[in-house]
């Protein structure tokens, strides 16, 4: 028999629910990633799950019809489901459906999925969960080391969305392990850079933060991206990590912020001015 997980997580794409299933499992909560199967009403049955979360695909009318299969099974009925979405018309009609308890459309906050899983689920916050210690309201560098440190996910998370529907990425449709590529190890990289002097000093130490930057860019050519989306997903990477320091209160000592100002902007360009370097060089067989 199979065991019963406490979400079951189907999704078409397994590098985007292996990165849900993890920010559950930093939750505690436990939850099993299902590729889309073709008989999902047989897996429901066997695992009988406290909640269905289910990415429905267009068009309208085969992603309706899967919530129809579920409702007209004596088993898979009793099991509430949680609908992520891209579609209008699973979204409006899909809430009407009495065994639907959320439909979350697309794009939206990794922050927002967790609480509504946990809530639909029945999950209690985890007892004795360990707080960490934030730095002082002053110290910025103190706290932006905190926000990449237990935010980097969230961060990536709204990024990805983000590009995702912006031209050439929606025509290109890639996979999300394809579309991230680089992106959680530049935070890593502003992480450790923050600790440095000087810009000279970090990329001394870490040469691979360029080169990686030029093995990236050299992917993006060959899936037929041009250099200014290229260049504009550090730029928008980049302000999802100012978006998310905006959650800092009282007040800020300046040359802390600054120190973090010239850390995060001078990484990312010089990271820009790789990857136009590699196009270049691409260009002219350089």
């Amino acid at each position: 028999m199979v065991q019963a997980a406490r979400v079951l997580l189907v999704e078409h794409e397994e590098s985007l629910g292996q990165l849900f299933q993890a920010a559950l499992k930093d939750e505690g909560i436990e939850a099993e990633l299902l590729l889309t199967p073709d008989d999902l009403v047989t897996e429901v049955r066997a695992r009988h799950p406290a909640l269905l979360v289910l990415d429905l695909l267009p068009p309208a009318e085969d992603a309706l019809a899967v919530l129809d299969t579920l409702r007209t099974d004596d088993e898979a009925r009793t099991v509430p489901v949680v609908v992520l979405t891209t579609v209008d018309r699973v979204f409006h009609e899909g809430q009407s459906s009495y065994n639907v308890r959320e439909v979350l459309r697309k794009p939206f906050e990794l922050d927002r999925f967790i609480a509504v899983v946990r809530e639909e689920a029945s999950i209690p916050t985890m007892l004795g969960k360990v707080e960490v210690e934030r730095p002082s309201d002053d110290d910025f560098r103190g706290y932006a080391e905190h926000v990449l440190a237990h935010r980097s996910r969230q961060i990536i998370f709204r990024w990805m969305q983000r590009i995702r529907m912006l031209s050439p990425w929606r025509e290109r449709q890639l996979e999300t392990e394809e579309l991230i590529d680089y992106a959680p190890r530049i935070l890593k990289l502003i992480d450790v850079r923050l600790h440095y002097t000087s810009h000279q000093a970090f990329f001394e130490r870490h040469p691979e933060a360029l080169t990686r930057a030029a093995d990236h860019a050299r992917m993006r050519m060959t899936q037929d991206i041009g250099v200014v989306p290229a260049t504009s997903e550090y730029v928008m990477l980049r302000e999802e990590v100012w978006r998310e320091f905006r959650g800092h209160e009282g007040s800020i000592d300046v040359a802390s912020f600054l120190d973090v100002e010239h850390a995060i902007n001078g990484t990312m360009d010089a990271i820009i001015v790789a990857t136009m370097t590699a196009y270049l060089r691409g260009a002219t067989g350089a």
